[in-house]
């Protein structure tokens, strides 16, 4: 960090909202998942919109939000509040009226980070104080954000917002195991890093989100991007690297390492590997045309293998599972037809579990502003 900016661990025993003066307050994983200081220009204008302070953002939102300035920066796509008021919207968790928590929500049928997470726990029990300058440019404190960009009018999108809105298109798909399993995948129809790599220093570094490296594109890793020496993509959904990023989790050995909810989860559920048998959902697949930057590339004609050995123990049915399944029919006749399709959007095993989900896009916010940094030199001196 700046020699303006000091991380000061709190004292046992205080909570979040004990935000001393002049500082903000910042979860652990705000920082696993790309959240640097001084703030990038962009992330303060997103902010400011949703007049909420860092630590009303669940970690998953800021993962979201610092990846898509990344993806937008990297293929110069306009870096404008309107562009990503129509593909994302602010909820609030729970149903309190007083001020809480807020999740980024992406639009329907879209998709502007990959892998998706949708579930993060415990991720309110670790944070830390940032002593920040006088002029730090958001809120500090918890704030009920009314007025905010939501309740703002859309405006249209301009031709150069339209196609990077059209490149966020996502595909839903059908993956089927040898246990008979049908699980709904959602991936992006475009390419899209792997925010294990993107969210790491150097990558951000690169895209001006990070002081800590050397920015330009030339201090990029094109293999773990999947992308050639033009910057044109070798596969529309890169690979996870090989290791992971140096995080504070893991230099400080926290208990909620990303390893720790990652590749047990399917085998915990029991299934087995998978037949690589992969319908799309015609219904769900976008119809826009592929971008001009980065070439559409067809998932349909990947094969993925999920999944882990399949540990579930076979017995004789029951007299009582008998009833309790007739039982079960008769109190909710569609269950069993709606349990046939498992929702799981986190394409990667290895990732931890996270909270972040897709909805329909409501009416918000209209105000534009902001360039892409990558159209001007990204040297430094």
């Amino acid at each position: 960090m700046p020699d303006s900016y000091r991380l000061v661990v709190p004292s046992e025993g205080s909570v979040v909202t004990d935000c001393p003066p002049g500082h903000v307050a910042v979860y652990t994983h705000h920082f696993e998942f790309g959240l640097r200081f001084p703030l990038d220009s962009f992330l303060v204008d997103i902010l400011k919109a949703f007049n909420v302070c860092l630590a009303q953002l669940t970690p998953l939102a800021i993962r979201n939000i610092i990846a898509y300035i990344w993806v937008v920066r990297f293929l110069d796509f306009p870096q404008t509040l309107n562009l990503f008021r129509h593909l994302h919207w602010l909820k609030k968790n729970g149903s309190s009226r007083l001020a809480g928590w807020w999740s980024i929500m992406t639009a329907d049928k879209k998709m502007t980070v990959q892998p998706k997470m949708t579930s993060l726990k415990g991720w309110q029990d670790a944070f830390f104080w940032v002593r920040v300058p006088d002029d730090f440019p958001v809120r500090r404190h918890f704030t009920e954000p009314a007025p905010h960009m939501e309740l703002l009018p859309l405006k249209p999108l301009t031709k150069e917002e339209l196609v990077a809105y059209d490149y966020f298109a996502s595909a839903d798909y059908d993956t089927t195991y040898d246990d008979g399993k049908t699980v709904r995948t959602k991936e992006p129809s475009t390419w899209l890093p792997h925010t294990k790599y993107i969210l790491g220093d150097r990558p951000l570094s690169a895209l001006l989100l990070s002081p800590a490296y050397e920015n330009g594109l030339d201090h990029l890793d094109l293999d773990a991007l999947g992308v050639d020496s033009e910057h044109r993509p070798l596969t529309h959904l890169p690979a996870p690297p090989s290791s992971d990023y140096l995080t504070m989790h893991s230099s400080t050995n926290g208990r909620r390492g990303g390893n720790r909810h990652g590749p047990q989860n399917l085998r915990r559920r029991g299934r087995g590997a998978s037949t690589s048998v992969r319908v799309p959902i015609a219904a769900a697949t976008s119809n826009a045309p592929p971008s001009p930057a980065v070439p559409l590339r067809s998932s349909a004609t990947r094969t993925v293998n999920r999944g882990a050995i399949n540990r579930r123990r076979t017995r004789e049915p029951t007299v009582d599972d008998s009833a309790a399944n007739k039982r079960q029919a008769t109190e909710e006749p569609g269950a069993s037809a709606a349990n046939e399709v498992v929702q799981v959007e986190d394409l990667d095993p290895n990732t931890s579990e996270g909270i972040q989900g897709e909805g329909g896009l409501d009416a918000g916010l209209g105000n534009a502003g902001g360039t892409s940094l990558l159209s001007r030199s990204t040297s430094q001196p």
